[in-house]
């Protein structure tokens, strides 16, 4: 019971700890006074990082040297090399090159809440690769571990993709979570929520990046998955616009959507519906058949429309 206690007041703080303190700088500082704590999650950490056996007695937070200061620093206690790693959680400016410049005697690794391309000389990791790494170590068992592991969920807005029926309400919220996490989790999109995402005719999420923005989600009274663009500058750069409306002038369909013109003020004016919602809509539909069903038609919308390169 004792366990269990402390278990539940673990987790409790690092939640709160999340609605607080949810920038980059305030992962590195929890992550490092972590590892500073408790010498099996430093292993554990590093040697993720770098895939290699690491020990240090001399890590340090912010290193300064000249005009570069990487998040984590420090040298292998056997080899006495220098390792440099860079921590992110949306931002893309990268300083590997500097970083190669001022430290060109070190080994680098790089760890973020998004997929990147590989670099040389560097390991690319993920926070949610790390999150699953912890989740399966022998250290879980700690309830500071496991208070950090939801700490870290909520910062990188790790989600998991779920079984859903859209033919039973209670899988709507579901369709709204599996939207995430293939939208912002995999195709780094932001939720948008200026604008109103649901209605009495509308159940779904605003969506942007860059100078994009759309709506995704079911039109309730066919039960249809639809994407839907706007005619405005705010909405959609004119090229792209140009590209929507040559394909919903010609009532373009596919395997994957079929296209229609329909102003609503807030949804959208130009949509394209799922063509195959079928696996959507049974409980005998296996989860990785319909994540790919909805990034399939994700993808197929975004490439004929001329932005495949936003999903990168």
């Amino acid at each position: 019971m004792i366990n269990t206690i402390m278990d539940a007041e673990w987790i409790s703080f690092f939640e709160y700890l999340a609605d607080r303190m949810r920038n980059e700088n305030d992962l590195s500082d929890i992550t490092f006074a972590l590892c500073k704590s408790n010498k099996d999650f430093q292993n554990l950490f590093l040697n993720f990082c770098f895939d290699e056996n690491l020990d240090t007695d001399d890590l340090s937070r912010e290193y300064a040297e000249g005009d570069s200061r990487p998040d984590f620093f420090f040298h292998d206690n056997t080899s006495k090399i220098e390792y440099v790693l860079e921590v992110k959680i949306f931002d893309r400016n990268q300083h590997f090159k500097q970083y190669q410049e001022r430290f060109p005697n070190a080994k680098y690794a790089f760890i973020a809440n998004y997929d990147f391309t590989n670099i040389e000389n560097w390991k690319i990791r993920t926070w949610k690769g790390f999150y699953n790494h912890l989740l399966n170590s022998e250290i879980i068992s700690n309830p500071v571990i496991s208070g950090y592991l939801q700490y870290l969920k909520s910062v990188t807005n790790i989600m998991e993709f779920k079984k859903m029926n859209l033919k039973a309400c209670k899988s709507l919220p579901t369709l709204i979570e599996n939207l995430k996490v293939i939208l912002i989790q995999e195709f780094n999109f932001t939720e948008y929520n200026s604008a109103k995402s649901f209605s009495v005719d509308y159940y779904g999420q605003f969506f942007m990046k860059n100078d994009l923005y759309f709506w995704i989600g079911i039109y309730l009274h066919d039960n249809n998955l639809y994407i839907g663009f706007n005619d405005s500058d705010y909405w959609v750069p004119e090229t792209i616009r140009n590209n929507i409306k040559t394909l919903i002038k010609t009532n373009k369909k596919t395997d994957y959507y079929s296209t229609t013109e329909d102003q609503d003020g807030n949804y959208g004016k130009f949509w394209f519906c799922m063509e195959n919602m079928k696996c959507l809509c049974s409980e005998d539909s296996n989860l990785e058949v319909q994540k790919k069903s909805l990034k399939d038609f994700i993808k197929a919308v975004f490439r004929d429309i001329g932005v495949e390169k936003y999903l990168s």
